[in-house]
């Protein structure tokens, strides 16, 4: 009777998971080559709850991912300055939009839109986050 109440809370725990999208490891550099200011982080999203993955068991579980590279100071940046790719390392186009950083209050809105099999659509990844810096 108690394994059956703990498989069922623990399948409710699942079902119940949270989306979270973070945007992490932010980071600023200067280019080697141009001596410039970039900025590079990522966004990620991931379901909250109880997971079973290769490693074993897990609070989260991710669901996308992509990396990002601002050129230049900002605090706005137009998709001419904005650097973006999968998590394999694959890069996409940016077709338009851009990247507002507020870093006094800690956040970056992103409204992009990108090339993806031939059309322009929407970025998965838009909206306003709080900054995650790299430790």
């Amino acid at each position: 009777m108690t394994r059956y109440i703990l498989i069922i809370g623990l399948a409710g725990i699942a079902g119940n998971a949270l989306a979270g999208t973070v945007l992490d490891f932010w980071h600023p550099y200067a280019s080697a080559q141009t001596h410039q200011t970039h900025y590079s982080f990522h966004v990620s999203q991931y379901k909250r709850g109880l997971f079973w993955g290769s490693c074993g068991p897990s609070t989260t579980s991710q669901q996308w991912s992509f990396n990002f590279d601002l050129a230049g100071e900002g605090p706005v940046y137009s998709s001419q300055n904005i650097g973006l790719s999968d998590d394999n390392g694959k890069a996409l186009r940016v077709v338009s939009g851009e990247v507002t950083t507020d870093l006094k209050r800690g956040r970056a809105k992103i409204e992009i839109e990108i090339e993806s099999s031939g059309h322009t659509n929407k970025f998965i990844g838009n909206g306003e986050y709080a900054i995650r810096k790299l430790k």
